[in-house]
């Protein structure tokens, strides 16, 4: 391992150039377009992800990563000029765009292939060289992007380790520049507190359990329609996901009846439930989820111990003391909790703190900004579930347990680099009132000046 760390620290200077950089990453969009086929076998294999699927959120977000980076890294990297302060006068102010150094990125197997490249993306247009390691749970996954990073990187500038947990470990001892996390927050809480001992910058994308609130003035149709695919995308296995339903109750029929139809227009035929629905991940998840099927059940309830397959659920009448809300659900398990009054909100979101994402339905803007400003959550969506990791001018990160740090887009290249501030004095001339001997005259104008009076 430390040779690998050694290679990439040496890997620094090959990938300086900022033309070097568009040229990898234009590598890289003709390789995952090559291999589009494969990916998608990937994460069908993995489980049992659809196709449609594979290509809207995960191959379709890092190409259009990389054609922005392409687009716009040139302006980025380039130094900015500032106006320094008068108490410098003469002088100019830079900031320089310097990247970071050795990153190692962390990727989960939930969007194995979107949450492996598109950091990647971040961390190769601001010019640093990465350790890349993609989750076991996903096997294929990480051998496709394996198999594709070898294709277009130089090991020295990006080395992908599929290995065991023990020699991971390891990893965190090296020298780190930068550690970019997606995952858990109990595994990030470790990552964060190891990564630390060497000054390494740390950004945590983890997760939470992300309300949805349904005001009685809502649109059904479309908030059920929006709802239901959010939820149920990628079986329910999205950091993102609408985790539970906070709804007032005189909309509550009218919700649950949109809720039941669409989830069988989406994911119904007339041989049963549709062979694209995703599979939970692996067995220990799946049991897990398993114990969550009791109490009100509105519609589905059932499971596959063959596929590990959880069929799309609501359950009704939930409450802060039912199981379901002690843990981020991570599957396809809509609970509902019904209220009278907006302010009942805050106590059930406070029982479950700090969410990467909060989720308001209501035709009310008023309402809406005012739910806004009183959660406090990392990312919120008005009148629709998920899309807003879509937008490139959007940063996407959590708050304290649900994530530190941002990226997507210029955030992206902002997060992987260091800003430099540049000051550049001049020798024709300066206001000299700083240098001692400290006279009652220099004093009062330090007063004046500063406003100090």
């Amino acid at each position: 391992m430390e040779k690998i760390y050694q290679d990439l620290k040496n890997g620094l200077k090959d990938i300086r150039d900022v033309d070097t950089r568009i040229e990898y990453l234009k590598k890289l969009r003709m390789s995952i377009v090559n291999n589009k086929d494969g990916i998608v076998k990937a994460l069908h294999d993995d489980f049992n992800k659809p196709e449609f699927e594979t290509l809207s959120t995960e191959i379709f977000g890092v190409i259009g990563e990389i054609d922005l980076f392409i687009k716009k890294l040139g302006k980025w990297s380039k130094p900015e000029s500032v106006r320094p302060s008068i108490l410098n006068f003469p002088s100019s102010g830079y900031i320089y765009k310097e990247p970071m150094g050795v990153v190692y990125i962390c990727s989960p197997w939930n969007y194995p292939f979107n949450l492996a490249m598109t950091p990647l993306v971040g961390a190769i247009g601001a010019g640093n060289t990465v350790l890349l390691r993609p989750s076991q749970s996903s096997l294929n996954s990480a051998h496709i992007i394996e198999k594709i990073c070898k294709e277009v990187f130089p090991e020295n500038i990006v080395h992908v380790f599929v290995g065991d947990h023990d020699l991971a470990d390891k990893i965190l001892d090296m020298d780190l520049d930068m550690v970019f996390f997606t995952g858990s927050p109990r595994i990030g809480r470790e990552i964060y507190k190891r990564a630390t001992n060497s000054f390494a910058r740390v950004v945590l994308e983890l997760g939470g359990k992300s309300p949805v609130i349904v005001l009685n003035d809502a649109d059904c149709q479309k908030t059920a329609k929006r709802l239901v695919w959010g939820k149920y995308l990628n079986g329910g296995q999205t950091c993102v996901a609408p985790d539970y339903v906070i709804v007032q109750e005189k909309v509550k029929p009218a919700l649950i009846e949109w809720l039941i139809k669409y989830i069988g227009e989406f994911y119904y035929t007339s041989e049963g439930l549709t062979d694209n629905f995703p599979h939970i991940i692996n067995e220990k998840n799946y049991e897990r989820l398993k114990q969550h099927l009791t109490g009100n059940i509105l519609v589905g309830g059932k499971f596959d111990n063959e596929k590990r397959l959880i069929y799309p659920t609501i359950i009704d009448n939930i409450t802060l003391d039912s199981p379901i809300m002690k843990e981020e659900i991570f599957g396809p398990i809509m609970p509902l909790i019904t209220i009278k009054d907006v302010d009942e909100v805050y106590p059930i979101i406070e029982a479950n703190p700090n969410p990467l994402a909060a989720y308001i339905f209501t035709s009310n803007m008023k309402a809406a900004e005012t739910l806004v400003d009183n959660i406090k959550c990392g990312d919120a969506c008005i009148n629709d579930t998920v899309m807003h990791l879509t937008s490139d001018t959007l940063p996407f990160g959590g708050i304290k347990t649900s994530g530190l740090g941002s990226y997507h887009g210029y955030e992206s290249f902002k997060v992987f680099s260091h800003y430099k501030s540049v000051l550049n004095k001049s020798l024709k001339g300066e206001i000299s009132v700083k240098y001692p001997p400290y006279t009652k005259e220099k004093i009062k104008f330090l007063e004046e000046f500063g406003k100090i009076k």
